[in-house]
């Protein structure tokens, strides 16, 4: 266990602080979302009408979309380094979480794009929706966990055997979603084929290009 008179605590304690502050304004902002990250438990998923188009405005948290961001970077950083604890906690957070977030914007920015020129149908972006409720319940799982992996210090196999199930969930998360596509798109299988390359793949040589930089820095 961790003194927080160490100035590395004190990293942990603005953490801690930073999401709690983040949830209270998911809370105050979209209580609905935060009822349905706190209960992850519960798949309350099915109630949404995949036949309503996205509206970015109404259906996209900021909130949960930082957590999100967070969680994937202490996550990734924790497996690289074999250990967790309050010194996890530092600049390298942020660049992984810059990371994540570029990945997503240019993901998002991409399949708006697309979905314009191939005229595909903004009910698809829906599926981007009904993956960030499932993503976000997963964040505040997991949040969970790092915060008691913190303070007590975990490291080894067991952190390895509680973290990598985190990235398996979320490649089966998208690659039940691409299946999904398919079901209810049957007439335009060529487009979704061009949808899912520059949605899912674009972005991905973007980021490690991004990656490349940010690691000089």
């Amino acid at each position: 266990m961790f003194l927080f008179r160490e100035s590395t605590s004190y990293n942990f304690l603005i953490f801690v602080v930073f999401i709690f502050n983040l949830f209270l304004l998911l809370k105050i902002f979209n209580e609905k979302r935060f009822n349905s990250i706190y209960k992850f438990w519960l798949n309350d998923t099915f109630n949404i009408d995949i036949e309503k188009p996205l509206v970015i405005r109404n259906d996209f948290s900021t909130s949960g979309f930082i957590i999100r961001a967070l969680v994937f970077a202490t996550i990734v950083k924790s497996l690289i380094e074999k250990e967790i604890s309050a010194n996890i906690i530092d600049i390298d957070i942020v660049k992984y979480s810059i990371l994540f977030s570029t990945f997503w914007i240019i993901r998002m920015c991409l399949e708006i794009l697309i979905i314009k020129i191939l005229k595909i149908g903004r009910q698809i972006l829906k599926f981007s929706y009904l993956r960030s409720i499932v993503k976000e319940k997963l964040s505040f799982f997991y949040m969970i966990i790092i915060i008691l992996f913190i303070y007590f210090e975990v490291g080894g196999v067991v952190l390895t055997l509680t973290f990598i199930p985190y990235l398996i969930t979320i490649l089966y998360i998208h690659v039940s979603s691409i299946k999904n596509y398919f079901k209810v798109f049957k007439k335009k299988k060529v487009m979704i084929i061009l949808y899912i390359c520059t949605s899912e793949f674009a972005p991905l040589c973007l980021m490690f290009q991004l990656q490349k930089i940010l690691q000089n820095l």
